[in-house]
């Protein structure tokens, strides 16, 4: 399925989340984190990616979720990269995972649970995320980084037309735990 309208896929999240069970369990998978020595007085441009994967509910009454980020910080002059193939101060890669009980499942589809993904799954796990991040490169001694509030994640994954490709989401095939 690609290109998908916002009322689409708020449409099939609210299916799936109209079949949440109360709880969800989130944890840091893994965390990792590169970095030179901190320089005082450096600007620097953080750039990052986000790619979400949802594993399937049907087989295990769970959906889950992983959330990946991969921010990097390079030297800028003004609000100008010195170098956009150049040196990187600081890398830091985070995977989110949560997991949500669900009943009656069965008639959810690989579309629900991306819609799911894309609507809830992001905007729940984004906070863990960003306060990790925000505590490794703090903890490696550059300032403290906080990564934006996600207002509306779906736009993470528009096209040019406005239109959500729900294929951004990767189905896995084993549950995220």
């Amino acid at each position: 399925m690609t290109g998908v309208s916002d009322e689409r896929v708020h449409e099939l999240a609210g299916e799936a989340v109209g079949r949440l069970a109360p709880g969800l369990m989130v944890r840091i998978a893994s965390t990792e984190l590169t970095s030179e020595p901190p320089r005082p007085g450096l600007t620097l441009a953080v750039e990052g990616q986000i790619s979400i994967a949802v594993s399937p509910a049907v087989t295990t009454d769970i959906i889950g979720c992983a959330v990946s980020y991969a921010m990097t910080a390079r030297p800028t002059t003004g609000d100008q990269v010195v170098d956009e193939d150049g040196e990187t101060l600081w890398g830091a890669k985070v995977v989110v995972h949560g997991q949500w009980s669900v009943t009656d499942v069965a008639d959810l589809t690989d579309d629900h649970m991306r819609a799911f993904a894309v609507k809830v799954g992001v905007m729940a796990l984004h906070p863990y995320a960003r306060a990790q991040i925000q505590t490794v490169v703090a903890s490696s001694g550059w300032p403290p980084y906080s990564m934006d509030v996600i207002q509306a994640p779906e736009v993470l994954f528009a096209g040019e037309d406005g239109l959500i490709d729900l294929d951004g989401v990767t189905m896995l095939k084993t549950a995220i735990g």
